[in-house]
């Protein structure tokens, strides 16, 4: 429970070493991982080619091992020799943000030390975010990313002597402070591929998408009209391209990575929040799925969905997966937090 995200992928690659496997099947082995634990993992993985035979699948391919010596592509269920993955996609153009006038803080964070399992993973993090920033958070695996977007999210609180206090614009008539747990979830929404790939229930596109209301993991009750329009606003605004009335039945097991993680930001959006929190979203997207994601998410923070923009904090190892409308920057370190 103490471990982040890169760690315990470090670790389930480990897993899959020690039992010394003639054959080694990485399905995008190197996602959410920093610099130096990939460097770390190339490594190891370079020191068994003379006893494992491997396969390597990825969309980035300058993070590819060096000894990885053959290509082939994947196209439509056909395997080919040569890609034309992503030479008719065109590259969207950023939408930039500039430094608001500063408002009303959103997060106070006063003094947090965070605790998990009796290990403190978070040092006295001080930190104020002010509606319209657009927050981008590095550091490498380990330092406290994810657990800081948790203290955020209400999944994580400080220990005694630190405080965080939550201020959403569309709560009551001019807004207010929110401490209430199912209040907060309606106005702080929080996406990430570990929320994915936890949520293992069988439902279609649509009540996937619904499911956002409650942030439920499957579905519990009937939804209203009003509820499925709203979703199925979003479904047709993500997907303009795709045959609605067979997308919205389509299974969750059949939707490709692409489609899910476009639904599951339709799923996080619902419920109109102020503030988005996002962990490594466009991991494991290939060049057209991540352009087109980013397009967006760039759509939804500048309030061209809503009548309102959505206060952003997202938490990336790749310069190419970074929005434009980012105009705020800080970096963990051992649990620690510095503003840029």
């Amino acid at each position: 429970a103490t471990l982040s995200q890169g760690q315990l992928r470090v670790l389930l690659l480990a897993r899959a070493f020690i039992r010394k496997p003639r054959l080694l099947l990485l399905d995008e082995c190197s996602e959410g991982l920093d610099k130096e634990h990939r460097n770390r993992i190339f490594e190891i993985l370079e020191g068994m080619i003379e006893s494992t035979t491997m396969f390597f699948a990825t969309h980035r391919l300058r993070y590819l091992p060096t000894f990885c010596k053959r290509h082939f592509y994947a196209d439509h269920g056909t395997v080919v020799e040569t890609s034309s993955l992503g030479q008719n996609v065109s590259r969207r153009t950023p939408i930039s943000c500039p430094l608001p006038t500063i408002g009303h803080a959103i997060f106070t964070v006063e003094n947090a030390t965070v605790f998990l399992d009796g290990v403190e993973v978070l040092h006295n993090i001080t930190w104020n975010v002010f509606s319209g920033e657009h927050w981008l958070v590095r550091g490498e695996n380990g330092s406290g990313k994810s657990t800081l977007l948790r203290l955020l999210y209400g999944d994580a609180v400080p220990a005694c002597g630190g405080s965080i206090r939550r201020w959403m614009p569309s709560a009551g008539e001019h807004g207010e402070e929110v401490s209430v747990l199912a209040e907060l979830r309606k106005k702080v929404s929080f996406v990430s591929p570990h929320l994915e790939s936890s949520y293992d229930y069988p439902v279609s596109a649509w009540d996937l998408v619904l499911t956002g209301f409650e942030n439920s993991i499957g579905v519990y009750r009937e939804y209203t009209q009003e509820e499925k329009q709203a979703a199925l606003f979003l479904i047709a605004k993500f997907f303009p391209e795709e045959d609605l009335e067979t997308l919205l039945t389509k299974p969750k097991a059949l939707l490709s990575t692409g489609e899910l993680r476009r639904l599951f930001l339709a799923r996080s959006l619902v419920v109109k929040p102020d503030v988005l929190l996002m962990d490594e979203p466009c991991s494991s997207l290939d060049f057209a799925s991540r352009e087109r994601y980013l397009h967006l998410l760039e759509q939804v923070v500048q309030g061209k969905f809503f009548n309102k923009s959505v206060t952003l904090i997202y938490v990336s190892h790749n310069e190419s997966d970074i929005p434009g409308c980012i105009n705020r920057s800080a970096v963990m370190k051992n649990g620690c937090l510095r503003v840029e």
